[in-house]
């Protein structure tokens, strides 16, 4: 039974370790609650990860619709990708395990998660031709100091090095 779980069971863990690090890159990127912001400046950085990397006003006036929607798509995809989890542990609970059924709800879940890499992957790209080369690798080694972005020695670890090191392009396998 342990054998025909085990790679099920590590792709969930895979998935959900990765929706860990684009909920952490949307919180990282949300500002303040609604009604909180200061009325000193229209444009000023709401964003912690981003006022740490020294983005501008003027910047962040060019970056904060990417962010906007980046939180759109990701919290819509989190709610997808939770559904898929949810339905992938129903069909695990069955007194029989259907594998096929199985099998196409870990695809659907897998798509899921590259989907939600694709969307921070599209976030970086957008935010590079905003920043100075300084600020994105700033940036950049921000992400990777958080946690579940750290490299296992010898292999790239599921954090945000590993889909950056991926060798296939996840665009390919994403549904529309």
């Amino acid at each position: 039974m342990w054998n025909r779980l085990q790679k099920p069971l590590v792709v969930l863990s895979i998935g959900l370790n990765l929706a860990f690090i684009a909920v952490w890159l949307f919180h990282a990127v949300q500002g303040p609650e609604k009604g909180q912001r200061s009325s000193t400046a229209e444009h000023e950085v709401s964003s912690s990860l981003h006022r740490k990397i020294g983005v501008t006003p003027e910047q962040w006036e060019k970056i904060e619709p990417y962010v906007q929607s980046f939180r759109e798509k990701t919290k819509e995809q989190r709610h997808k990708n939770q559904a898929l989890r949810c339905q992938l542990l129903d069909l695990l609970i069955k007194p029989t395990v259907d594998k096929t059924a199985l099998e196409a709800k870990q695809k659907e879940l897998c798509a899921g998660s590259c989907r939600m890499k694709w969307l921070a992957i599209e976030l970086l790209l957008k935010e590079k031709d905003v920043l100075t080369p300084e600020q994105h690798n700033s940036l950049i080694k921000e992400i990777q100091q958080k946690p579940g972005s750290h490299r296992r020695k010898g292999q790239h670890g599921g954090g945000f090095m590993g889909l950056l090191c991926n060798d296939k392009s996840p665009k390919k396998d994403l549904p529309n």
